[in-house]
């Protein structure tokens, strides 16, 4: 009998420690009696805080759903207040309970209680008269100490119920309650655990569903072809040809998802996802379904926060989903309609984040689906979001998706210290007139620059409503992005920095809702010559802005589709010139199209632009402005785009011709991305790292047009003195050079 090894165990041993009660425990009881494989548990042997003693998984998903905590004493658990202060101080205080948790386990040597997730007993027992008898805590029943009556009073634990997944039927029933996970800095982790769960059983769901509906595609194209076939040799017969005609109609209405995602969707995705720079088959088509999974989720996470912040009933947590089994019959297993009616009732908050896009063809699958919906629905049950904060929320989506994944695409993020420098330095966050003023971000991405720029924006509008503030930042903050997904996030990101005002709107005006922001999902560089189909609330952006801001993509000409570099060609012949970088026409767009007279540009952009061939038409240009700071980062950049192979400098220019007095600010030793924030707050840091040059003396300061980006106000007398010397082409003639590495020695 295992419980009888396991009385022997701990009476031989006697209290030593905690840690030395998990291996019989977890041998004897867990193994023996519980029947659990011993891959099913964790200890905790090393006794690390925060995490539990014991973690118990389920046999039928390998999820958590039971932790346990162990003490050496019976009494600490036998006594009411013994254990609700260990529930508080340990469970509770140490985030114990996650959002799989079901079950929490007490157990001491001759104790063991099942507790729901707020600490009441469900079942447990006490070994009492010599070890010979189990004691039911529920009913007061005395039983033989036997491994059956241990079991049986501990049923709901059991290997064999796990299989029986009771978690999820309760969620099914509405039975479950949820919200006992406060959302706050310190529980965000568990909600990004949660995340990362829910985005590697929807990818994985995604990727085999677009498989299959490659496969689909092929054969229906397969079909369309020799149906196209057919026709063309119909000849005179109009019956047999208003037959094939038919057919192909059929063939179409029946294979037209897969049609509609193969021959125009994706194909569109992939040509948009060549200006981030990716060039692989299997990149485009894993950022595809990746977006797609994201999407998906961002969608059930709003629905979750709108829920619970009162916004609309509960659908898809707590009560929700028994409700929804009440309310149909032959549907109720099916979580996409459940869905899809949650969608429909939350879109009045904000109807972008709801309308059709290129990432909603994965719906259309089988019963596997709605097993992975429940699951994610399951967990993000755990969660309380009804006071979450703006900072918690930015906080979210400011890394929702992981570095190394981000990294393995090439996709690359700003950090907040670089956006945080350029809005000072631009002038934006310290714009007393901020409030009157626009802001276009032409290469938002997920509008990093836009909701920094947000917090200076609602800062000054302290005395406005809540409405009017809303309204504020949608005439000043302006984003384009020719990635979907990237606009997606974008103005869920805007959304979440205004939830809190949006809530105090509502309570004002019942009936508000916000028009949307202007975000919009464009190429920015061939919509300057599109004026006739700017939207609204764009139209005006064509030389009206007073800062533009951001981090356009570094991505090489050659890397785009040739008709796009045909166009751009056209659109951009002043400084087109062999393979020029994109950022080049971003910066070019800013100057001539975008920024009012007297704006300001404030960019990241690769260092070739101080120095390349391919940029010089661009610096010519620019030199005709008030460049007034230049900030090379090429002792962080490492840090700061982490894999890339490109180093970034930052460029600040502002659109009005120089006076003779006129100076640049070159900032230069920055080595890491903290200095960026303590160069803003810090003056007298600022002024050991910064150089002020007279701008046309630094402009004719290189033979060869570059711009000098580490000179230094004393090196001015000597590299002028040395550009009145002969070049060294006209005295010496090199006809053999070798280049060494870093590490090369001469002997």
């Amino acid at each position: 009998m295992s419980l009888k090894k396991y009385l022997a165990a701990i009476n031989s041993q006697g209290a030593v420690s905690e840690t030395a009660l998990y291996t019989p425990l977890a041998t004897h009881i867990l193994s023996g009696v519980l029947h659990y494989p011993s891959k099913s548990y964790a200890i905790n042997k090393s006794g690390a805080k925060g995490t539990p003693d014991v973690r118990i998984l389920s046999g039928a998903d390998g999820s958590e759903w039971i932790v346990c905590e162990a003490k050496l004493e019976d009494d600490k658990l036998r006594k009411e207040k013994e254990r609700r202060k260990l529930w508080r101080e340990q469970i509770l205080k140490r985030g114990y309970i996650r959002a799989e948790t079901f079950y929490v386990m007490l157990c001491a040597p001759r104790t063991f209680y099942v507790c729901d997730l707020d600490g009441e007993i469900l079942e447990g027992l006490h070994v009492e008269d010599g070890d010979r008898e189990l004691l039911d805590v529920k009913s007061g029943e005395h039983l033989p100490a036997t491994d059956e009556n241990f079991r049986r009073l501990l049923a709901r634990i059991t290997y064999e119920a796990s299989l029986e997944e009771p978690q999820y039927e309760k969620f099914r029933r509405g039975e479950l309650a949820g919200g006992y996970i406060l959302l706050s800095q310190e529980t965000v982790g568990d909600l990004q655990d949660t995340f990362n769960y829910a985005l590697l059983q929807l990818k994985g769901y995604c990727a085999r569903v677009f498989d299959r509906l490659k496969q689909d595609y092929r054969a229906a194209a397969d079909e369309l072809r020799g149906l196209g076939q057919t026709l063309e040799g119909t000849g005179d017969d109009v019956k047999m040809r208003r037959a094939v005609e038919a057919k192909i109609r059929r063939v179409r209405r029946e294979h037209g998802i897969v049609l509609q995602l193969f021959e125009a969707d994706y194909p569109q995705f992939k040509h948009d996802q060549t200006y981030a720079g990716t060039e692989k088959e299997e990149h485009f088509e894993e950022i595809f379904i990746t977006n797609t999974a994201y999407v998906a989720l961002s969608r059930l996470f709003f629905v979750r926060i709108g829920e619970d912040t009162g916004l609309t009933t509960r659908k898809i947590s707590h009560e929700g989903p028994g409700l929804w089994r009440r309310f149909v019959e032959h549907i109720k297993g099916r979580y996409q309609d459940l869905i899809e009616v949650a969608y429909k009732d939350v879109a009045h908050i904000y109807s972008q984040l709801f309308e059709t896009t290129v990432f909603d063809w994965y719906g259309h699958g089988n019963g596997e689906l709605n097993e992975i919906l429940e699951r994610i629905l399951f967990r993000l049950n755990a969660f309380s979001f009804k006071n979450v904060g703006r900072d918690v929320l930015g906080s979210i989506y400011q890394y929702f998706r992981p570095k190394t994944e981000r990294k393995r695409l090439g996709e690359y993020y700003t950090p907040e210290e670089v956006v945080d420098y350029i809005l000072a330095q631009t002038g934006a966050t310290r714009d007393e007139e901020l409030m009157r003023k626009r802001v276009l971000d032409p290469a938002c991405g997920s509008f990093t620059f836009g909701v920094r720029a947000l917090v200076p924006l609602l800062e000054r509008s302290k005395h406005l409503s809540a409405a009017n503030r809303i309204e504020l930042v949608r005439r000043c903050l302006i984003g384009y992005d020719i990635n979907p997904f990237s606009v997606f996030l974008a103005h869920l990101s805007v959304l979440f920095a205004v939830l809190d005002l949006y809530l105090e709107a509502k309570e004002t005006h019942a009936d508000f809702t916000i028009p949307g922001f202007d975000i919009h999902n464009r190429n920015a560089l061939t919509f300057v010559s599109q004026a006739d189909e700017m939207h609204a609330g764009a139209g005006e952006a064509q030389e009206n802005l007073d800062y533009v801001v951001g981090n356009p993509p570094f991505v090489r000409n050659e890397r785009l589709p040739a008709e796009d570099r045909e166009v751009l060609g056209t659109l951009f012949p002043d400084i087109k010139t062999g393979n020029t970088d994109l950022s080049i026409y971003f910066l070019y767009s800013a100057m001539k199209y975008w920024l009012r007279e007297g704006g300001t540009l404030g960019m990241v952009t690769p260092i070739g632009t101080a120095n390349t061939e391919t940029a010089k038409p661009l610096r010519e240009i620019l030199s005709q402005y008030s460049i007034f700071q230049i900030v090379s980062l090429e002792w962080m950049a490492t840090e700061i785009f982490q894999g890339a192979d490109i180093i970034p400098m930052l460029i600040f220019v502002r659109k009005q011709r120089p006076t003779r007095e006129h100076t640049l600010s070159i900032v230069s030793g920055l080595r890491h991305k903290v200095e960026l924030k303590e160069v803003v707050e810090d003056p007298a840091f600022f002024d050991t790292h910064v150089s002020q040059l007279n701008y046309r003396n630094w402009l004719n300061l290189s033979p060869t047009g570059d711009w000098p980006l580490e000179v230094k106000a004393e090196d001015m007398p000597v590299l002028e003195k040395l550009k009145q010397q002969p070049k060294l082409e006209k005295i010496a003639k090199c006809t053999f050079a070798v280049k060494l590495g870093a590490k090369a020695k001469i002997i």
